[in-house]
């Protein structure tokens, strides 16, 4: 089915109304499930494994459980923002999905936290990781929102950068997706986007031919 079908068949309040409820039976019989694994594995597994390795266990299924919600939950906000747009049908699904991991890694980090040594090395391994990756992550952020300020170039304009001629298909909150000339896609960072040389490709009419002539960035 097309998305343009899709969206006539589900313009409707009764049908958003199914999609949320449907959604939401799914997550609660994933919470019910997971609250018997739980119950279950710490009663049958107790007298056999101690008790790190329930914790281990726990982490797992909440894991497991936490990724099929996550689907669930990207799903149904895809298929809701759908009538607006596709494009923002996909970048609201894959907030959710990053807000998502972003919550259920924490969840994990808490419940491992249980454990001194555990804790005392997930803090360590966090301190790395944050002060490593950081700089670049906020650098990408706010060369993303000059993009979208500023706008250089836009969504769909045709430009060449890196040595590669591509179309933009999204300026994302880190990285900037290209669609190049030999069916290949380049994700470049915003960073990257923001001090290299880009060039505008634009139609010229010229004696009636349409002839490609590069702007300047």
């Amino acid at each position: 089915m097309a998305n343009s079908d899709y969206v006539r068949h589900n313009d409707s309040p009764a049908v958003r109304k199914m999609e949320k409820n449907k959604a939401l039976r799914q997550i609660i019989i994933l919470a019910v499930i997971l609250g018997i694994v739980l119950v279950t594995t710490t009663y049958l597994l107790h007298p056999i494994f101690p008790d790190q390795y329930i914790l281990y266990f726990h982490v797992g299924e909440v894991a497991v459980t936490g990724f099929f919600v996550i689907q669930i939950l990207s799903s149904i906000t895809y298929r809701l923002m759908l009538l607006h747009s596709e494009q923002t049908a996909k970048s609201m699904k894959s907030l959710v999905r990053i807000a998502g991991a972003i919550v259920v890694i924490a969840f994990i980090i808490s419940y491992l936290s249980q454990d001194p040594v555990i804790a005392a090395s997930i803090s360590t391994i966090a301190g790395l990781v944050i002060g490593f990756s950081a700089s670049n992550i906020i650098s990408n952020v706010i060369a993303g929102m000059y993009l979208a300020i500023a706008r250089p170039f836009s969504i769909d304009d045709r430009i060449k950068v890196f040595g590669e001629v591509g179309v933009v298909h999204d300026i994302g909150m880190l990285y900037t997706r290209l669609g190049l000339e030999n069916g290949d896609e380049m994700l470049a960072s915003n960073s990257s986007m923001v001090t290299s040389t880009v060039i505008l490709k634009k139609e010229v009419e010229y004696d009636g031919t349409a002839q490609r002539d590069a702007a300047t960035a």
